[in-house]
């Protein structure tokens, strides 16, 4: 079949489906099965109708006639039955593909069948197993660092702006603490930025050893990171802050030493994230200020 000729029999399909869903605006299982009862019943009743008209008429015989109409509809609702059953794999596969749509809950498909049907299911679950991979994948790469691994500053954020929440909503103790690397640009400029680099990642290192798996850690900016750490008193707290700094500033070449400046505030009743931010700012930007390499907290600075 040519092109145009393909084309124009699409276009004859399309204007009959059109028609037909003007009939069943909401039903794909009663637009096939007008069509098969008319294919069906149209010639038989024809048939009938010309037999009779040869043969008395219709008054003469009014109990085949009868019995002809029960059969027929005997057999329309086993042809309703049969084709509620091969279309079942048609409305799952819309219903799964509607419903991942809407909630993002992935379907279990029964894909064992090999017929057209089958491989319609098989491959909507394909499908949406592979989108919901890339998603996935997606969403990691929108909130993940991709030098040191670590959260970036809008995953932070997000998880933050929640945390904060909860702990304002239950009253839960939580602190955050920024750090950033002292003398990062002299690194850069001594050592070329593959060593900085290096820096970057062997500190994100150390946040992973010392610090909670279940406590938020990002890298913020190009040497600032963060921690948001839940539950425990600010003594603490300061113990698990100090323990990066002792570990960050006895490992390594010495030649080669990395040291951080750190702030940590507590959050206070009624306090937003803006301000527990701000807080914990104005404590890093004191620790710099007061030669580096060393933390500085809300709770020393009232002392």
């Amino acid at each position: 079949m040519g092109v145009s000729a393909k084309m124009s029999s699409e276009t004859i399909a399309l204007k009959t489906y059109k028609a037909l869903d003007r009939l069943f605006p909401s039903s794909f299982i009663l637009k096939i099965f007008f069509i098969a009862f008319l294919g069906t019943h149209i010639p038989l009743l024809a048939l009938f109708v010309y037999d009779f008209s040869l043969n008395g008429g219709f008054v003469a015989h009014l109990d085949q006639l009868g019995a002809v109409l029960a059969a027929t509809l005997v057999g329309t609702g086993l042809t309703f039955a049969g084709l509620c059953a091969i279309l079942t794999p048609i409305g799952i596969a819309a219903d799964s593909l509607e419903m991942y749509r809407r909630e993002r809950r992935m379907p279990s498909l029964p894909t064992g069948f090999r017929d057209s049907a089958g491989r319609l299911l098989s491959s909507v679950q394909s499908l949406l197993t592979e989108v919901e991979r890339l998603r996935e994948s997606g969403e990691r790469l929108a909130i993940s660092d991709p030098l040191t691994g670590l959260m970036n500053r809008r995953g932070f954020d997000r998880l933050a702006q929640a945390a904060h929440a909860e702990a304002r909503e239950r009253s839960l103790p939580m602190a955050l603490a920024l750090f950033d690397l002292d003398h990062f640009k002299k690194i850069n400029d001594e050592f070329g930025h593959p060593a900085g680099d290096e820096a970057l990642q062997a500190f994100a290192d150390v946040l992973h050893v010392c610090v909670r798996s279940h406590d938020p850690v990002a890298r913020i900016g190009g040497e600032e990171f963060a921690i948001l750490i839940s539950g425990g008193a600010a003594a603490e707290i300061e113990t698990v802050c100090e323990g990066v700094r002792r570990r960050l500033s006895t490992q390594g070449d010495p030649a080669f030493r990395i040291t951080t400046s750190i702030g940590v505030a507590t959050l206070r009743p009624d306090e937003s994230f803006r301000e527990l931010y701000a807080r914990a700012d104005k404590a890093l930007y004191l620790a710099k200020q007061n030669g580096r390499d060393r933390l500085m907290s809300d709770r020393r600075m009232a002392a």
